[in-house]
């Protein structure tokens, strides 16, 4: 919210409700590869910033950015060796 109102996305949508797909679909990836290799899962974790970067999803770069936010939070976790 700012000055009292919520804050829409470019397509209208709060951008934390047009984020939870984004992160949903993240946490899957990140579930499916997280017994894999530590090169398998950089490249998995590569893939998705790439992915859910702010610059490219230009159609809604707040859920993006909230999204990739996300994913950063699990960086050390799931590139742990």
């Amino acid at each position: 919210k700012k000055g009292g109102r919520e804050t829409k996305s470019a397509g209208g949508q709060d951008p934390s409700k047009a984020a939870e797909p984004l992160v949903a679909d993240m946490k899957q990836h990140i579930d499916a590869a997280r017994r894999e290799s530590l090169d398998v899962r950089k490249k998995v974790f590569k893939e998705l910033q790439r992915h859910l970067h702010p610059d490219k999803n230009l159609q809604n770069p707040e859920a993006a950015k909230l999204a990739f936010q996300a994913l950063m939070e699990l960086r050390g976790p799931f590139l742990s060796p």
